[in-house]
């Protein structure tokens, strides 16, 4: 099998979920400013050193607004972004990796908001498909899940 290579090397990538509760305002759920990052990153021409990516579902879908950047050091779990101040920081991080040539911190005092690490999200996520599951079960018949078998994967 032949290895795949890119020329691309950004330092990280930047995802923002917009998936079933994420910058879903008919929800109630803050916006996020799709448009005006995709403007930023093609004008500045950011995704050369930080990768821009408007994702689907991430969850936790609880922390709403979620983003993951994602580098070679690892994952950082960002959640309950909202405000222009939030969407403003993250361009600002990006720009100043780009305008370094390095990775810098991400500044989540300055966003405040909240950090998690890949196993909380691990956990979490697996609470979560063991509740929809449970839920799925009862509403279907005896709550033992008469009919319902779990595929493996």
């Amino acid at each position: 099998m032949t290895r795949l290579a890119t020329k691309r090397t950004p330092l990280a990538q930047l995802v923002f979920c917009q998936g079933c509760c994420c910058g879903r305002t008919d929800r109630g759920r803050p916006e996020l400013p799709v448009e005006m990052l995709k403007g930023v990153w093609k004008t500045e021409k950011l995704n050369q050193s930080v990768q821009l990516t408007i994702s689907g579902c991430l969850g936790p879908c609880d922390l709403a607004n979620v983003a993951l950047v994602i580098t070679p050091d690892g994952n950082q779990w960002l959640g309950k972004m909202q405000g222009e101040a939030t969407s403003a920081a993250l361009v600002g991080w990006a720009r100043a990796c780009h305008r370094e040539g390095r990775l810098l911190p991400i500044p989540t005092v300055s966003l405040r908001i909240g950090s998690l690490n890949d196993s909380e999200v691990r956990q979490r996520k697996r609470y979560d498909e063991y509740f929809a599951e449970k839920m799925l079960c009862e509403c279907l018949g005896s709550g033992r899940g008469r009919g319902i078998r779990r595929v493996p994967g």
